[in-house]
């Protein structure tokens, strides 16, 4: 065997498993960067459930549309991998009457 036969032996492997740890690495990156976005909008989500949940509490009710708005967005949140913290405030607002009135149809 010559010494370019060795050095393609050796070289071939090396540069393959160069190759493997970089798209290893950069799939890694990726993963650390989609949990990051997905923490960051599981917070906003939770955010704007509880402004919701706390507008609807003081005004003793939550129309329609502002129930199918919140089931929406706690869907969503539930998704993405929200704990059971908004479970309760979900229970709730369904719970609440759909008018001024006090009727809940």
């Amino acid at each position: 065997m010559n010494t370019y036969q060795i050095l393609s032996i050796i070289g071939v492997p090396s540069l393959i498993s160069t190759i493997i740890g970089f798209l290893f690495g950069y799939i890694m990156k990726l993963k650390r960067s989609d949990d990051a976005v997905k923490a960051g909008i599981r917070g906003l989500l939770m955010c704007r459930l509880l402004e919701i949940y706390n507008d609807c509490i003081e005004l003793g009710f939550a129309d329609y549309d502002t129930k199918q708005l919140f089931e929406s967005l706690y869907t969503q949140y539930h998704a993405l991998g929200g704990n059971g913290t908004m479970t309760g405030y979900y229970a709730r607002i369904l719970e609440l009457p759909d008018g001024k009135g006090g009727e809940n149809t």
